[in-house]
């Protein structure tokens, strides 16, 4: 029977079927990863490559193929996502890639070497070109970006994270008091999410440890506390870990505006409010809060704020910070639900007493000028600090840094530093993909890297033949470069 005898409800139930394909191999070059050559072709040529290849150490066999190639290699591998360095492999046989390193991809344990290689002194390198890498970003994005979506204010969130082992062969592991077998690191991020430096210790550390030295070398640059203070323009946001006295100087050293959840233990703030008396005011709901609130259902529960002031007994008198205080009435129900999560604190409490609630408190210590800004204002500023976790988790379960693949201590830091720094690459296109909302690097890698192409030689030139849907993909990657902008001045600083 013809095919144009068969009814067409036949051949339609027929042509959904798949269609048999055969699969055959072949010797032609593909690659499936076009965008992660492409972003390294663009590293490679922009103003950040030079100072990244004096933070390397130096290879001296004539064998190898230099630090900084081996540089882009790892950072190719963080780019892509690798969970340790045995599964570079995913980077080094890929066709594109083979192509850019003049089929010359190091081997897995030249990799591994390539990190021992790393002393103190090349991560101290490191770090700092991740700081100036961060705010080169920050600067062109600044120039580039409409002015409405162009940041103005230089603000950096800091925190301190544990990363759990299960072994005992790392260096630096060791219980922390929440008796986790972990590393420690202390990581800081901008308000664009840029990473600016991340130091890796013991886990036995206290949170906070080496933060004015970090502090130091963030906010770094050409300007003394007096511009500083003048612009107002440079913000600290930290949680009560650092709420002690050597952040509060170094910030006030330094000229830097900061906000700090407010210590108990340090400023005795929940025993002042029963002591002094506080002149609450209501908080302001926005409209967005209003209509989600007449959306769910839900009534937003009363909030009021107030301030009052604090002297340290180490400032002799001579300095007086005001701690705000925000209170939110807790109905029962969130109180006994708070208690599940958080661990029972009254084993006799019956479920049938019937309460109200209670107020819950939170305090921020700052050196902001109340005169200019509302205390809501503040309040509503350091509550974005909470933005820092979510980059957090991005180097946990995106970068793969719940763990580590080295013995010593400053090899993980080097394998780290790596990871910010593509991080930041990644970050950098996201925010120029969408700088209303930035979208993490999962969705990165499969919209701009996993992109597949055929590699053909034609003469002298090497060409990657990819889909047509790709240029726009190929556009937005080119907006990655630095138009008119000239590095100099920040990494002059190094």
């Amino acid at each position: 029977m013809s095919s144009n005898k068969i009814p067409r409800q036949m051949r339609r139930s027929t042509e959904r079927k798949l269609r048999k394909i055969k699969i055959i191999p072949s010797d032609t070059k593909l690659t499936a990863q076009t965008g992660l050559g492409i972003f390294l072709e663009i590293f490679d040529q922009s103003p950040l490559a030079k100072e990244f290849s004096q933070c390397l150490p130096e290879r001296k066999s004539h064998r190898s193929v230099g630090s900084y190639m081996l540089g882009l290699l790892m950072l190719a591998g963080h780019i892509r996502g690798v969970e340790n360095i045995s599964s570079m492999n995913r980077v080094r046989n890929d066709g594109y890639l083979e192509e850019l390193f003049y089929d010359e991809v190091a081997a897995i344990r030249t990799l591994g070497d390539f990190l021992h290689d790393f002393k103190l002194e090349h991560v101290e390198k490191l770090n700092l070109f991740l700081n100036n890498m961060a705010k080169a970003i920050f600067e062109q994005l600044h120039k580039q970006l409409p002015k409405n979506k162009a940041p103005e204010d230089f603000i950096i969130d800091m925190d301190s994270t544990f990363h759990t082992s299960y072994g005992e062969a790392v260096e630096g592991v060791a219980y922390n008091y929440k008796n986790q077998w972990c590393l420690q690191s202390q990581i800081a991020f901008d308000q664009l999410g840029l990473c600016h430096g991340i130091e890796l210790m013991s886990g036995s550390c206290k949170p906070g440890t080496g933060a004015i030295e970090f502090i130091d070398k963030i906010f770094k640059d050409h300007r003394n506390q007096r511009l500083r203070k003048l612009e107002g323009k440079d913000f600290l946001r930290a949680d009560s870990a650092y709420c002690n006295q050597s952040v509060i100087k170094k910030c006030l050293e330094l000229g830097i505006q900061f906000t700090l959840t407010a210590h108990k233990a340090t400023t005795q703030w929940d025993r002042n409010i029963s002591k002094v008396g506080l002149d609450w005011k209501d908080w302001e709901y926005s409209k967005s809060d209003l209509e989600k609130s007449k959306k769910s259902g839900q009534v937003l529960p009363a909030s009021q704020i107030a301030r009052f002031h604090w002297e340290p007994s180490w400032s002799e008198g001579t300095l007086k910070l005001p701690v705000i205080v925000r209170r939110t009435w807790m109905s029962y129900s969130k109180l006994k639900d708070k208690e599940k999560k958080y661990g029972q604190k009254n084993f006799f409490e019956l479920d049938t007493v019937k309460e109200e609630g209670d107020w819950e408190y939170y305090a921020i210590v700052t050196n902001i000028d109340l005169s200019r800004t509302s205390l809501q204002e503040v309040f509503e500023h350091h509550k974005k600090r909470g933005n820092c976790e979510n980059f957090i988790r991005e180097g946990k379960y995106n970068f793969n840094l719940k763990g580590f693949p080295c013995h010593k201590l400053v090899h993980n830091q080097a394998w780290a530093c790596f990871a910010q720094i593509a991080h930041n690459l990644i970050r950098w296109m996201a925010i120029l993909d969408n700088p209303d909302r930035p979208s993490f690097a999962k969705k990165i890698r499969d919209d701009f890297l996993f992109i597949p192409g055929k590699l053909a030689h034609g003469g002298r030139t090497i060409i990657l033949r990819v889909n047509q849907s790709v240029k726009e993909v190929l556009r937005k990657i080119e907006g990655w470069k630095f138009p008119g902008f000239s590095s100099s001045r920040i990494f002059s600083t190094a």
